[in-house]
């Protein structure tokens, strides 16, 4: 929580990230926002373990996406994610030497009670 409350990513959100997309093999990229829409973290690594370098994209703001605003306006009783149709995109693509094609999902994250961090 304390690294979407304006601090840059922690050493255990960065090694959860990076685990979640070697441990999945789905994501090409893994963003965390903070609630202004401000990328505070993502992933440094590939499916396959290789480095990747996303460095450039934190503090990107994605506030004006459709993804982050529909998250930000999930009320509580919601347990819904956004999800797009496939599609491609082009920062996945310059990444990955791709043509970045796939499905886009987003969740918001969450304290315990409830409010929405990002």
């Amino acid at each position: 929580a304390e690294v979407l409350r304006g601090r840059a990513s922690t050493p255990d959100l960065q090694d959860f990230i990076n685990r979640m997309v070697r441990l999945y093999v789905v994501y090409d990229l893994m963003l965390v926002c903070d609630q202004h829409g401000r990328v505070v973290a993502c992933n440094t690594v590939t499916k396959t373990g290789g480095l990747l370098d996303t460095h450039n994209l934190l503090g990107t703001d994605v506030s004006a996406t459709d993804w982050f605003k529909t998250c930000m306006q999930m009320p509580p009783s919601q347990e819904g994610a956004w999800y797009s149709d496939f599609t491609t995109n082009p920062v996945v693509a310059s990444l990955h030497s791709s043509d970045g094609s796939g499905v886009a999902f987003a969740y918001p994250v969450r304290d315990k009670a409830g409010h929405i961090l990002g």
